[in-house]
């Protein structure tokens, strides 16, 4: 089973560690999307006991076109290649090859060497920054986003209260589009994501 650890929609932080748990018990494999929650909070895959985990640079401050997947290496040994070519190949044979050990078994061909190593600056830098001082800040920005927000008339704020949701709060206004709030609030500076919901169209402010 794949489940995101926090919602790019509502913020909303799922207890990961609980639906591993029970999925396991039901003999599943888990993957576990931390586009969101890994940029945000400390992360702890042995903690967690995922499966799988998988993550994207832009998120993480670095650049697009690289992430990161981790798994456990019995699951990783026992997965066959996706792809064959350079680095990846150990030995030819007239019949086929064999690939190398991990992670070389999952690297063919020529790896996205510059953005590896912006995504690479990125994390030392969010590291020295501290993942529990970032995980603190915007859990303050995301009170605060909600204290302002139910001072505004016709405001509904969507997803749970902020101590169950990240840096992400989306809202509707009664009566007005969300692409016009976007329009509106950009003019004084303040970035938004305007989209849709069904049933409903909502705007985002992300901390």
């Amino acid at each position: 089973m794949a489940l995101t650890a926090i919602s790019n929609v509502l913020g909303t932080i799922n207890p990961v560690e609980e639906i591993i748990r029970r999925a396991h018990q039901a003999g599943a494999v888990v993957l576990i999307d931390g586009a969101q929650s890994v940029p945000h909070q400390p992360t702890d895959v042995a903690a967690m006991d995922c499966d799988f985990l998988a993550f994207s640079g832009h998120k993480m401050l670095g650049p697009s076109g690289v992430g990161v997947l981790y798994g456990k290496r019995e699951l990783l040994d026992a997965m066959p290649p996706f792809m064959g070519g350079g680095s990846m190949i150990r030995r030819v044979r007239l019949d086929g090859f064999e690939p190398g050990d991990l992670p070389a078994k999952f690297e063919a061909g020529t790896p996205p060497i510059v953005p590896a190593i912006g995504l690479g600056a990125a994390i030392d830098y969010l590291n020295a920054v501290g993942m529990p001082a970032i995980q603190r800040y915007e859990c303050l920005l995301t009170e605060r986003a909600h204290e302002v927000l139910d001072r505004v008339g016709g405001v509904r704020i969507l997803g749970p209260q902020p101590r169950y949701k990240s840096g992400i709060v989306s809202f509707t206004l009664e009566r007005i589009h969300a692409h016009d709030i976007a329009q509106l609030v950009d003019r004084h500076g303040i970035a938004v994501r305007a989209g849709t919901i069904a049933p409903c169209r909502c705007t985002s402010v992300t901390a």
